[in-house]
């Protein structure tokens, strides 16, 4: 048995490790955290997760989880909907219903899933999570439209796949099974509480922060804690709600104009990056490499019409006339990873499907680890090459500013200019 201790510094060491070695050599990070799991658990056997930490694997990763939800909540800003609001809609929209139902279709038709673990398969699918979106957006640098499609994207879509995870499966197992007045009942009112908590909440503690009731240095931490336990609360309500809450209250607290909001999101980017290495490595790190030994030809069928013909379609489909250039639909089509919340939810409602005999249930978790390692892989490499090859990539210019404008500081600056390098002059 690992000791806790132990286990972290190992997760801290080795998730730093491998985004530093990404910073280096312009790789995506999440595919160097996606190796060093795998390195450290099925590969040498050095650590098990779930057996190490036992009861609380689980509860860890989801914590983690809504701590990056709520850190990518506090970059979403109103103002960019101004350009992108439409497309937005449509992807949060119109792009779920059809992400969903077209992903659980050939769920069903190609591997035979029973059309309840087809659903929830379809409704994992839906979620292109922050924790692998924005690490990628960060490092590709696309211009400021298609980096807010997915950034939007993958933030609201994230916990909007997760309920409805939780929607389905209680549909066809929980208390109400098979009552759908009553389930949509339980939904309405889990996800009312969460954006009750979540957007009151938000604004509530921004007031406070403006007021002067919460000193400087301790914003940054206070923020954190009340996302948290939003996201507890709402969870009593109805499972995997708080997701919702933790993601309004960023997005709340985000668009509040707060005088320290930049100290706040500096506060939450870093403990972010350690969340996001660390709850990585956790999942590969767990993975059991004989969950594989399920997989088939047929699987191998499913996730490449998910990722090739699915995912191409629903965004083709859900943004005519939405105002959007071909080459943004060209690359917001690709562009769709996977990332932690599907693994999470894979891994904890696959085990109860299959317990309750759903065909295809066993098939659930190794499918959407495939389908995880494949797009991190494919859309991690491929989005700055793409982002070039389409010119939606933002155009990397240095320059000089000089502080002072003396004559000697003003020569300097018109030599420069003549040069074509581009400087400023601060006085």
């Amino acid at each position: 048995m690992h000791h806790l201790t132990e286990i972290l510094a190992l997760l801290m060491v080795l998730g730093i490790a491998a985004q530093w070695l990404a910073w280096r050599f312009q790789l995506p990070g999440i595919v160097l955290l996606s190796l060093f799991g795998l390195l450290i658990g099925p590969i040498l056997g050095i650590l098990r997760p779930s057996e190490a930490l036992g009861e609380a694997y689980h509860p860890l990763i989801k914590l983690a989880v809504a701590a990056i939800l709520f850190e990518g909540g506090l970059s979403l800003r109103f103002a960019e909907l101004k350009h992108a609001g439409a497309v937005v809609g449509r992807l949060t929209t119109i792009a779920v219903v059809l992400s969903l139902t077209l992903s659980a279709w050939a769920a069903h038709h190609i591997v035979g899933m029973d059309w309840a673990v087809a659903l929830v398969f379809g409704a994992i699918t839906v979620v292109t999570g922050p924790t692998v979106i924005l690490p990628l957006l960060r490092q590709a640098r696309l211009k400021r439209r298609p980096a807010s499609f997915l950034k939007w994207e993958g933030i609201v879509n994230d916990p909007t796949g997760a309920v409805l995870v939780v929607v389905v499966f209680n549909y066809f197992v929980g208390a109400d099974a098979g009552q759908l007045d009553a389930t949509l009942e339980d939904f309405g009112i889990g996800v009312g509480v969460a954006l009750l908590l979540g957007g009151v909440g938000g604004w509530a503690l921004g007031r406070a922060f403006l007021a002067g009731l919460v000193p400087e240095y301790l914003k940054g931490a206070v923020a954190l804690a009340a996302a948290i336990g939003a996201y507890a609360l709402s969870n009593l309500v109805l499972e995997e709600a708080g997701l919702i809450a933790a993601t309004v209250m960023g997005v709340v607290l985000g668009n509040m104009n707060l005088p320290s909001i930049a100290e706040i999101r500096r506060f939450k980017e870093y403990i972010a990056v350690l969340l996001v290495s660390g709850v990585f490595l956790l999942l590969t790190a767990d993975l059991d490499p004989r969950i594989l030994a399920a997989l088939d030809w047929r699987s191998a069928v499913l996730i490449v019409a998910v990722v090739f013909l699915v995912r191409p379609a629903v965004v083709w489909l859900s943004t005519i006339g939405a105002g959007m250039s071909w080459q943004e639909r060209a690359l917001v089509g690709w562009i769709a990873p996977r990332g932690v919340v599907a693994a999470a939810v894979a891994g904890v409602f696959g085990p109860l499907l299959a317990a309750r005999g759903f065909a295809g249930a066993e098939l659930l978790l190794p499918l959407v680890f495939v389908l995880i390692f494949t797009t991190v892989v494919l859309h991690g490499f491929s989005l700055g090459w793409l982002a070039r090859r389409l010119d939606l990539s933002a155009k990397r210019q240095g320059g000089l500013i000089i502080a002072g404008a003396g004559a000697w500081s003003s020569g300097l600056a018109a030599k420069l200019h003549e040069l074509e390098v581009p400087v400023i002059v601060a006085d």
